[in-house]
C-alpha cells in the first residue's frame, strides 16, 4: 500500500507485475530478480522487504551483468549490521528493533493492566548508502 501510495504521490501509475512476492531470505530476492528479468518487466530500482532479499537481488542483477546502482538502485529494509559490507553498501530503511520490541512489551503491560495501550511508534529512516542514486533523466 505504501508503494502504491507513493507513486500515486508522484504521478506514476501502479504495475502490478513489478510485485513479486518473496519469503525474506537471499535465494528469494534472486529469484524475484530473476523472475523479473525473464518477464523482460522495465524497472530503475527495487525496494526490497528486507536487506536479505536485497542482498540475494544484488546477485541476481551481477549475474546479469546490470550494475547497482548504476542500472538499477537497490534498497533494504531493516539495517541489519552486514548491510554496510555488501558491494556496494546497501541503501536500507533501519527501524530501531530495540525501542520496537520496548514499546511492544510496554503495550503488552498496558492491556494487562486493563488499559489502552498508547503507543508511538518510532519513523523509520533511510539509512543511504552506495546501492542507490537518484534516477538521471
Amino acid at each position: 500500500r505504501g508503494y502504491q501510495a507513493a507513486l500515486q504521490d508522484a504521478g506514476i501509475a501502479f504495475n502490478p507485475a513489478l510485485v513479486v512476492p518473496g519469503e525474506y531470505h537471499e535465494v528469494s530476492g534472486l529469484l524475484a530478480v530473476n523472475r523479473l528479468l525473464e518477464q523482460q518487466q522495465r524497472f530503475t530500482a527495487i525496494f526490497a522487504a528486507n536487506d536479505q532479499m536485497a542482498i540475494g537481488a544484488a546477485l541476481g542483477l551481477q549475474r546479469r551483468s546490470l550494475r547497482v546502482p548504476e542500472d538499477v538502485s537497490l534498497v533494504g529494509f531493516d539495517d541489519l549490521p552486514t548491510s554496510v559490507y555488501a558491494i556496494p553498501p546497501l541503501s536500507t530503511v533501519h527501524q530501531p528493533a530495540y525501542e520496537l520490541g520496548r514499546l511492544a512489551a510496554s503495550a503488552m503491560l498496558q492491556l494487562l493492566a486493563g488499559e489502552v495501550p498508547s503507543v508511538v511508534m518510532p519513523p523509520p529512516n533511510l539509512i543511504t548508502r552506495e546501492s542507490s542514486r537518484r534516477l538521471r533523466g
